[in-house]
Formats: structure tokens, C-alpha cells, sequence
């Protein structure tokens, strides 16, 4: 009795009144939300150490063993009031998540990361490490003696960030001048149901007639200027457009040397290109080795997604500020890392472990 409602938090998070009602809806029994708390606080390390070996063991029992390639990063979340730093390490090829490590942010630096690493991977194959473009991550890996790849999607990024501002930047205009465009239309039809056309010029006393026309004629002329501006700015928008996409193509190529050959190319027009790409392009040149990494290499990934997708999964940003203690935090990405190793390593769909027997039904579920 005292374990189902540790059984429960792996299939979602419960809070624990809800958790009250729930078995008061099955058993019939009602059962004090403190009386939860502390039937989980007893239960939950025990039973989570028993599914912890058990997928190891199955784990082990399939013949899954480490790639060498991985993927790191960290997420920072609040436990109460206190910032708190999240270390992942991901199994590149398998999928396998390793136990995470929490600890408070200002205690968080590469002595730490190095810690974390050697405590993770100190009789594992080292082959990659894959990481996004932090500036002390390179250090690390010297240290630490693996190879580093960085993420192409956040280098990707990072070459957009600067075009993208100003093509925003340009959209504004865009909007502001096609409001004005707009207004001196407005403005032109009035003038234009005033004005009476007629042939050759017009007569001395005919003031009121010309003035009209000049009137009409200046501002068609603000028209065309608008309009003109307008294209520049379509035309900026599309150069970026053009010379991003063929960065982007540099980290899909299939051959180093077609990444290379793409990269010089761009290089070669450095002078006719854009400021910002220009910036973007001195950056990729500088990290190219660790930017290419995975290309003619299938078993390094390209990016650093699945550690993201990792967070996104067991920590969302729903639950990045949910928490209240260390223990309930801690409780919680050990078992969602256990449901990750279980289904996305394992690749399992049915609830086959003692601990995911008890499934919410419709009727639980819209108390």
C-alpha cells in the first residue's frame, strides 16, 4: 500500500492531494495528502534503486554497451527559490540516459563538468563529445582526452542570429512604409475625385486645377519612392536568405571535401558579402574540424538535439519551477530518466516492470 503512490509518480506527476483523491475514488479508503508524503519519502529510494538495476540489467541482457559518442549539456532549474544546474550525459547511439547530477548554480564550472564526466564515463570508451558552442567546453575535452563536435543546429543558429535581426529589423520598415503607401493612396483617391482632367496646360486663373494636379503627381512620387525602398529591402532579405541557406548547406554535406570546397567558395566572395555573414562565416571557419565532425562519421550526430529532447521530456518547462525540495526533484528525474532508459533505449511500449503495472484509468485521469 505504501509504494503505490511511489509507483504512480513514474507514470506522471501527482500532487499529492490529487493523489489522495485518486485512491479514495479506487479503495475507497482516504488517505491524509501529509500520510502520502510520507509513505512516498519511505518507499521511493528503494523502489527506484529496483527499477534502476532492473533496466540496467535488461540493458545489460540485450547487449547494449556504450558507443564512445556523446551527447552533453545542462539545464537550470529552480528548486524553491534556489537556482540549481542539471549535468546530462546521453549515449549518442544508444539512446542510454546516465544519471544526472544537481547541483546549486554558483557551485557550477568546468572543474565540475570534468567531475561529473569522470564519475559517468571513467571505465567507458571515449571516442566524441558532442556539445554546443560554450567556450569552455574545449578545454574540457583536452583535459578530459576525447574529441569534440559541435552542434551544427546551434551553430546554424548563431550564423542567423544577426541576419535575422536585421531582416526583422526590415520588416518593420516594410509594414511602416506600406502603411504610409497605404494613407497617400487614401489620400490620392480624394484628390483625385476632386481633380478634373483635361488636355494641355492649364490657364492662369486655373489655380485650384493645378494645384490639384501637383498635388496628385507628388504623390504618386512618394509612391514610387516608397515602393522603391520597399524592393531594397526585399532584395537585402533575400541576399541573407540565400547566403544562410548556403551555410547550411556546408554541415549537410556528404563528403568532407564538398563541405570544404563550399566553405572556399564563400570565402572567395568575402568582399561582395554582407557584414553579418561575413562575422558568421570567420566564426565557422575557426571551429570547421569540430563543426564537421560528423560528416562520413553515422555514428556521431550532426547535433545536439537528443539531450535537448531529454530536457524537453523529463523536465519541460512546466516542471523547471515546480519543484519545492531536493529530494522531490531528485526523486522525480530518476524516474522519468528510468521511463526514458526503458522506452527510448529499450525501445519498450508495454508496462512490463513491477513499477509501471499501475495505470491511470479514463475515470482517474478527469477527477
Amino acid at each position: 500500500m505504501k509504494q503505490l503512490g511511489s509507483r504512480l509518480q513514474f507514470i506522471e506527476k501527482i500532487a499529492y492531494r490529487k493523489m489522495s483523491e485518486i485512491f479514495q475514488a479506487i479503495l475507497g479508503i482516504r488517505i491524509p495528502k501529509s500520510t502520502m508524503y510520507n509513505h512516498q519519502d519511505q518507499t521511493s529510494d528503494e523502489i527506484l534503486t529496483a527499477v534502476e538495476k532492473e533496466i540496467d540489467a535488461e540493458v545489460e541482457r540485450q547487449e547494449i554497451e556504450a558507443s564512445g559518442n556523446y551527447n552533453y549539456d545542462e539545464q537550470f532549474i529552480k528548486v524553491s527559490k534556489n537556482k540549481k544546474a542539471k549535468l546530462q550525459l546521453l549515449d549518442a547511439n544508444t539512446k542510454y540516459a546516465y544519471p544526472a547530477m544537481i547541483l546549486n548554480q554558483d557551485k557550477f564550472d568546468s572543474d565540475t563538468i570534468l567531475n561529473y564526466w569522470n564519475t559517468i564515463l571513467s571505465n567507458l570508451p571515449k571516442e566524441c563529445m558532442i556539445t554546443d558552442g560554450h567556450t569552455m567546453y574545449p578545454s574540457i575535452c583536452k583535459e578530459f582526452e576525447i574529441e569534440q563536435a559541435l552542434c551544427t543546429f546551434h551553430a546554424i543558429h548563431n550564423v542567423r542570429d544577426k541576419p535575422y535581426k536585421i531582416i526583422n529589423r526590415n520588416n518593420t520598415k516594410r509594414k511602416n512604409k506600406s502603411k504610409k503607401i497605404k494613407t497617400i493612396e487614401e489620400n490620392l483617391t480624394e484628390l483625385n475625385n476632386q481633380y478634373i482632367p483635361k488636355r494641355g496646360r492649364f490657364r492662369k486663373n486655373d489655380t485650384k486645377q493645378r494645384k490639384l494636379y501637383e498635388k496628385i503627381q507628388s504623390k504618386n512620387r512618394q509612391i514610387s519612392t516608397l515602393n522603391q525602398e520597399i524592393r531594397t529591402l526585399n532584395k537585402e532579405d533575400k541576399e541573407l536568405n540565400k547566403y544562410m541557406d548556403k551555410i547550411s548547406l556546408i554541415f549537410k554535406s556528404k563528403t568532407l571535401k564538398t563541405a570544404k570546397n563550399r566553405l572556399n567558395r564563400l570565402k572567395e566572395d568575402k568582399s561582395k558579402l554582407p557584414d553579418s555573414i561575413v562575422d558568421a562565416l570567420d566564426k565557422i571557419d575557426k571551429k570547421f574540424d569540430k563543426l564537421t565532425k560528423h560528416i562520413g562519421n553515422d555514428d556521431i550526430p550532426s547535433t545536439n538535439n537528443l539531450v535537448e529532447l531529454f530536457f524537453n521530456v523529463t523536465c519541460g518547462n512546466k516542471l523547471k519551477k515546480h519543484y519545492r525540495t531536493d529530494k522531490g526533484v531528485d526523486r522525480k528525474m530518476r524516474a522519468n530518466r528510468s521511463r526514458w532508459n526503458y522506452r527510448v533505449c529499450l525501445g519498450k511500449t508495454d508496462f512490463i516492470l513491477p513499477v509501471f503495472v499501475i495505470q491511470p484509468t479514463e475515470k482517474i485521469l478527469n477527477l
